[in-house]
């Protein structure tokens, strides 16, 4: 049984997927079925909901109404539990060093036995809650403490990082010990334009400008890790993902006495369906043990 309503679905799915063209493939039916869906609606509560640019946006009371749809479609699933409706999609925000390391062996057990299917959008932690207060998501791992409105946040534990590089990268660029001058000539290693820990660390530590040191850009964890393998620039890494280089001795630490921390948070609704607070249980138990 479905009661919310295809016109509140079909603003999710443009919101979700921001693509009129993949909500219609979504929902089975056509481009211009979909915009007449949020015409309707946009009718109904006499203001839009939908920012039409490329991508669409949702305006204020359209990322409102997409946090009633994600409560409501969780609440719904749960009031008509049944043997053929007991799978649910939890929408979930992450970092991506959290989901390298430390998330899947939290949640692996959860998923699993609560048949719950996961839709996880991957930004870095500094950004991850501006999802949960569009709507577009369940919950939120971030690095921010404050909770959005209606919603709580707990703290799940410290992801401790290391700057890190090969002991042949350090003989090239850190013969003579970290300092600034080094620091402005051997090239870094960013995740992505919002990775903020490189930048963070040379400013505080080194008094280096965010803009005045090189560095490379990839996206992606695995990639991040081999290209400091390498020996081709020096980064900041989760200590969970290069313990066992740093113990072999193919990483060692370019300032060991300054180890990053940074704290993690679970943000989500305070009024939360059961599926969700089982989630939220989960990961608090696992994190309150792992993480340090």
């Amino acid at each position: 049984m479905k009661l919310l309503s295809r016109h509140l679905q079909a603003l999710a799915k443009v919101i979700e997927t921001e693509s009129f063209e993949t909500a219609a493939q979504q929902l089975f039916i056509s481009q211009p079925a979909v915009s007449q869906r949020i015409k309707q609606l946009e009718q109904q509560v006499g203001q839009p909901l939908l920012i039409r640019n490329s991508p669409p946006q949702p305006t204020a009371l359209g990322k409102r109404l997409m946090h009633f749809y994600r409560q409501a479609a969780l609440l719904e699933a749960e009031v008509f539990d049944s043997e053929d409706l007991n799978t649910q999609t939890l929408p979930i925000a992450i970092n991506a060093d959290s989901l390298s390391t430390w998330f899947f062996p939290a949640v692996a057990d959860f998923v699993k036995n609560a048949h719950v299917l996961l839709e996880l959008r991957v930004d870095d932690q500094d950004q991850t809650l501006r999802l949960l207060q569009a709507g577009e998501v369940t919950g939120a791992i971030s690095a921010e403490q404050q909770a959005p409105g209606g919603c709580d946040s707990i703290k799940l534990g410290g992801m401790k990082y290391h700057c890190v590089c090969t002991p042949a990268f350090r003989d090239s660029y850190f013969a003579k010990g970290p300092s600034k001058q080094a620091f402005l000539q051997a090239p870094a290693l960013h995740y992505s334009p919002k990775d903020q820990l490189q930048s963070n660390y040379l400013a505080k530590y080194w008094k280096v400008a965010p803009t005045s040191y090189p560095f490379h850009q990839i996206p992606s964890t695995e990639s991040y890790l081999d290209f400091i393998l390498r020996g081709l620039a020096w980064g900041i890494v989760p200590e969970l993902q290069c313990e066992t280089h740093l113990a072999n001795g193919t990483l060692i630490k370019l300032d060991p006495k300054r180890p990053i921390t940074v704290d993690l948070y679970w943000h989500t609704w305070t009024l939360q369906p059961e599926l969700l607070k089982g989630f939220s249980q989960q990961l608090q138990s696992y994190c309150q043990k792992e993480l340090r």
